[in-house]
């Protein structure tokens, strides 16, 4: 709740707090399933929360804290669906503050492994919406790592991977603010990698499958900010390419 009143600070109190409560029962012999999954989500909550005020040093080691904790349910043997999805998801939020430390090869090392994970979760239920969240947050990352090394080709396709997955959540629960607004942001970082390949084709058609995200979503604050931002990028691309008519459609 606090964290969604951009009360970052208390946030991570909470969830300091969390921890506190929790690690002396894991230094006990043999914690249970239910207590290393409640202090693996202790930790993702703090990872995340150290992210987001550019901690991502702090970030990576917690986060492997979480990821450790789901690992040792079963060793990842993929017999704990919960467990299994959780280290994915944990696993994505590494990978994203490793792509930030530009450590690209151990983001695509723990990234690559977590995708397998959850890979296997979904081979089990199809439907798993955390398997499905945590492989989309994955490739979205590792899209990043390629781009920052100029793998343009990579990191398409790897986006455009994680649109898939946003696009299955989406289709399972329509009123996912969340999976919606993602699904916008892959469509524009597809078009957005291909503006850079020159793809300008590709560009246009991927702006305008961002933009006809809105059709399936409730209108929200949030998701008109992510509408604004294809938008004004097919204005730009088409003003450059001398469609007048197009673009001024677009601005409006």
């Amino acid at each position: 709740v606090h964290d969604s009143l951009n009360k970052r600070t208390e946030s991570r109190e909470f969830a300091l707090q969390a921890i506190d409560a929790l690690k002396p029962l894991m230094a006990a012999p043999d914690p249970s399933v239910s207590l290393r999954r409640a202090y693996g989500l202790a930790m993702i909550y703090f990872g995340f929360s150290q992210m987001r005020s550019d901690q991502e040093e702090m970030a990576v080691k917690s986060l492997e804290e979480a990821r450790q904790a789901y690992r040792s349910i079963d060793g990842l043997q993929v017999g704990d669906l919960p467990s299994a999805a959780a280290y994915a998801e944990a696993s994505a939020w590494q990978v994203q503050a490793l792509q930030a430390l530009a450590r690209h090869d151990e983001a695509r090392r723990v990234g690559e492994d977590a995708a397998g994970v959850a890979g296997r979760v979904l081979e089990k239920r199809p439907g798993h919406m955390g398997a499905i969240r945590a492989r989309a947050l994955i490739v979205d990352s590792l899209a990043g790592s390629e781009a920052d090394t100029l793998h343009f080709g990579k990191a398409v396709a790897l986006v455009e991977s994680g649109a898939r997955d946003w696009e299955a959540i989406v289709k399972i629960d329509p009123s996912n603010q969340i999976a919606v607004n993602n699904l916008v942001n892959a469509r524009l970082t597809s078009g957005f990698y291909s503006l850079r390949m020159g793809r300008i084709g590709d560009t246009l058609r991927q702006y305008r499958a961002a933009l006809a995200v809105e059709r399936q979503a409730k209108p929200s604050a949030m998701i008109g900010s992510t509408l604004s931002i294809p938008a004004v990028g097919l204005v730009a691309v088409e003003a450059d390419l001398g469609n007048r008519q197009a673009a001024e459609a677009a601005l409006a």
